[in-house]
């Protein structure tokens, strides 16, 4: 969790910058944390006078601009700041004009916050955890406009965290479930295993259950196998859990794995979800039943060998409270899955 002082610090650093406007061009940088192998730096470049952070590897040779990614709202750049900063190789984190300074500031609180639970870690290693969690923002601007996810999306991250949680209730292990749930890299099914998948879909809804199936590939058997539908069904209820509260039980079934945790935080980033808005999510919902239905040649769906070839692409709705299949239970697909 960053603290709330994370984002004060940096903004109150860059309010002291921005005095300094008229003086020259150039960078103008600020310590912000100094108990780091690296270095950080709260910065502004001038003449535009754009908000950053400067982060700075003693190692010279660990990477190329060719690492660096794209930005969305903000750049990441190879920099020179100054002579006073030879000792250094320096990368910036640049807000882009049209980037929102509340979603960049939240940003690199989190990926100082990173940095600091990373203490002790050579620049190697620092730099990749750095350049992972910058893609996972990246992700992150790309699903949400305002830093909070849409209610339908939500309810479909309830619905993959209950999922996993239940897998990993289930006795399976937790680097093999983290490493399988791919909903937030938009994966073809929501948790892709050594052998086989499962589509996670939710409803708010007591009557009918529709699941919106978003390709032809999707239900596709033949593309992966075994392949399962699993519908969460959840209530909203005070006596429920929100986001922050799955989450939470979540980490505690991961334990102390400090690797893996932060694997697990990059996922929810990638999902639209950041621990800095939680308190956006209060909403409450009980786990109210999970239905699983094998995914064969009785199912009912649409895949490219049973639709016209003219056919190109498809978006379509089964109401799951209406399916004759049969219906599964976790503890009996688990072992079909492969490397649990």
């Amino acid at each position: 969790m960053v603290p709330p002082s994370e984002e004060n610090d940096l903004a109150t650093a860059w309010r002291a910058l921005a005095d300094l406007a008229n003086t020259k061009d150039g960078w103008q940088t600020i310590p912000v944390v100094t108990r780091l192998s690296c270095r950080l730096l709260a910065a502004r470049h001038f003449p535009g006078n754009e908000e950053a952070i400067l982060i700075g590897f003693r190692s010279p040779n660990i990477f190329s601009s060719q690492q660096l990614p794209e930005g969305s709202g903000f750049l990441v750049l190879l920099v020179d700041p100054g002579p006073d900063l030879y000792d250094c190789k320096w990368i910036a984190l640049l807000r882009q004009p049209t980037g929102s300074l509340e979603i960049f500031t939240m940003m690199t609180a989190d990926i100082i916050s990173t940095l600091e639970a990373s203490e002790g870690m050579d620049d190697d290693s620092l730099l990749r955890i750095f350049i992972a969690r910058i893609r996972a923002w990246q992700s992150f601007m790309q699903r949400v406009r305002d830093g909070v996810l849409s209610a339908e999306a939500e309810i479909g991250l309830h619905g993959e965290l209950i999922v996993l949680t239940s897998i990993l209730k289930a006795g399976a292990l937790p680097h093999k479930v983290i490493e399988a749930w791919r909903g937030p890299k938009n994966g073809l099914q929501d948790f892709q295993f050594h052998t086989g998948a499962i589509e996670v879909k939710a409803t708010t809804s007591c009557s009918g259950f529709p699941a919106t199936i978003s390709s032809l590939e999707q239900m596709d058997n033949h593309l992966v196998t075994p392949l399962y539908l699993a519908g969460v069904r959840v209530l909203r209820d005070e006596s429920g859990k929100n986001l922050k509260e799955r989450i939470e039980e979540i980490k505690e079934l991961i334990g102390a794995d400090g690797s893996l945790t932060a694997s697990f935080e990059i996922l929810l980033i990638h999902a639209g979800y950041s621990h800095l808005m939680s308190t956006r999510y209060p909403r409450r919902f009980i786990h109210s039943n999970t239905l699983i239905f094998p995914i064969n040649d009785i199912f009912p769906k649409l895949t490219r060998g049973n639709v016209s070839p003219e056919i190109l692409k498809v978006q379509y709705q089964i109401d799951l409270d209406q399916l004759d299949c049969p219906s599964v239970s976790l503890g009996d697909i688990l072992p079909s899955l492969g490397g649990l």
